[in-house]
């Protein structure tokens, strides 16, 4: 051995240019090739006049031979994929994979409408409690003429019922009847808050006016001495007139009173 170097093999023979180190590489093998590219150079190579006039090597595939073969391999690829997705008709049913869970398609989700409140909500504005009553005042009209009809609905039920009896006609009539007690005691309740809407408004003008005057300091009335100017307005000035709904409001205060009182111990026994 009369040559010593250090030797590292190329990447392949045909890279080789010396001719010792040409003689002492080892050997590349070749990839085993896909079988339809082995059949294509077997072809080829069994068609070699034919493959050599076309400028294709004959010893087996070239750069641009495997880069056709690739762009082949994949249209047929796409074309059995477009094949498997393609429907029988337009109104098939869509198919899916038995290999793999597959989630039924659903519609998008849509946010659930929220119900909004205009007596509460901002968006609608601010409540003018005058204005509303100019505009559903003829709401007051409506109630009254039903209540007309119910009226007279009464009696004739109440005629009908004296010449014969029933079970039907009696119980429209209850019904009626407590439909009108409840509207009447609505009606009170409504007139009741409009008196005091209008009184406050009335002292409000007044103490607003005797401010710009006078200079005064603003004084806020109570809603207790509101009442007391509407139950005044109603007794029209009336002398030793009485007053109904004060005495029932002073009843129900006396029995509240009552009630707190702490009831008495027993006196007899060893207490």
């Amino acid at each position: 051995p009369w040559l010593k170097f250090h030797w590292h093999p190329p990447l392949c023979a045909c890279q080789t240019t010396h001719p010792v180190l040409h003689r002492m590489a080892p050997a590349v093998e070749e990839a085993p090739l896909p079988p339809l590219l082995a059949a294509l150079a077997a072809r080829r190579r069994e068609r070699g006049g034919d493959v050599a006039s076309k400028g294709v090597s004959a010893a087996g595939p070239t750069s641009r031979d495997w880069e056709w073969e690739g762009k082949r391999s994949a249209k047929v690829l796409a074309g059995k994929k477009a094949k498997k997705k393609a429907k029988s008709s337009k109104s098939a049913p869509a198919e899916v994979s038995n290999r793999r869970p597959v989630a039924p398609k659903t519609a998008p989700k849509r946010k659930a409408d929220r119900a909004r409140d205009p007596r509460f909500d901002d968006m609608s504005g601010n409540l003018d409690m005058d204005l509303f009553a100019k505009s559903y005042a003829f709401l007051d009209d409506y109630r009254a003429e039903e209540a007309s009809q119910m009226k007279d609905e009464m009696k004739h039920l109440q005629r009908a019922q004296r010449k014969r009896t029933s079970v039907a006609l009696s119980t429209r009539e209850d019904e009626i009847r407590q439909e009108l007690r409840k509207r009447s005691q609505q009606d009170k309740q409504r007139k009741n808050k409009g008196d005091l809407r209008d009184a406050e408004l009335e002292v409000r003008r007044a103490e607003r006016k005797k401010v710009e005057e006078t200079g005064k300091t603003p004084f806020f009335h109570k809603l207790g001495a509101i009442r007391q100017i509407v139950r005044e307005k109603r007794q029209g000035g009336k002398t030793g007139a009485r007053d109904k709904q004060g005495e029932k409001r002073d009843k129900k205060l006396a029995g509240r009173e009552k009630k707190r009182l702490p009831s008495r111990r027993g006196m007899g026994g060893g207490d």
